[in-house]
């Protein structure tokens, strides 16, 4: 992985790679992750992509499911305090799903919850930007299976698989309370 250019810079904190690495083992069955986590793919296949009739901008709620789940697990421990985290999606449908889960996940773990998570749309140039330019962590989450619509994404994602660098992501993952109770009840640790 250090030795693709467009990463060289990435460095990811302890602490963030640390909780980060505990989410991913929390995938149904229990991801074997066992690379760098500079950078991520997430493979959300299942699910319907949504596509709205007058501006035919696309959407996936399992997308948003699994973004959210994320960002939640990296905020319960606060690991998030001292980065600057954005959800850069090319639909502007896709944007209006993860804003309106914002307040939900700010209610739920009682925080205000701006300047946190930035939500942002861009074209493709924005979102071709933001895999050059990551400093800490890049995680794409995308359906592997039909992502054929811009080269360089392509390539990127190409290169995650090529290294094992994607994690299987149902649409439904488990909630942070109900991870924490398994911990609870498990015997011992577990080989990953």
């Amino acid at each position: 992985m250090i030795d693709d250019p467009s990463v060289a810079s990435i460095n990811l904190s302890n602490e963030v790679a640390d909780v980060l690495l505990g989410w991913i083992r929390t995938t149904p069955p229990g991801a074997k992750f066992e690379n760098g986590l500079e950078l991520i793919g997430l493979n959300v296949s299942n699910d319907q992509t949504m596509v709205n009739n007058w501006n035919h901008s696309r959407s996936k709620a399992a997308n948003v499911s699994v973004v959210m789940d994320l960002v939640e697990f990296l905020i319960n421990p606060n690991v998030l305090s001292n980065v600057t985290c954005s959800i850069i999606t090319t639909y502007s449908e896709q944007k209006k799903c993860y804003i309106a889960k914002m307040p939900e996940l700010s209610v739920k773990l009682n925080i205000v919850f701006e300047g946190i998570v930035d939500v942002v749309t861009g074209d493709r140039i924005r979102a071709n930007v933001a895999i050059t330019r990551a400093r800490a962590c890049l995680i794409v989450v995308a359906n592997g299976r039909i992502l054929d619509n811009d080269r360089l994404i392509l390539v990127h994602w190409q290169y995650l698989l090529n290294n094992d660098l994607i994690v299987d992501c149902p649409g439904e993952l488990p909630t942070v309370d109900s991870n924490v109770e398994k911990e609870k009840k498990s015997a011992g640790p577990t080989n990953l």
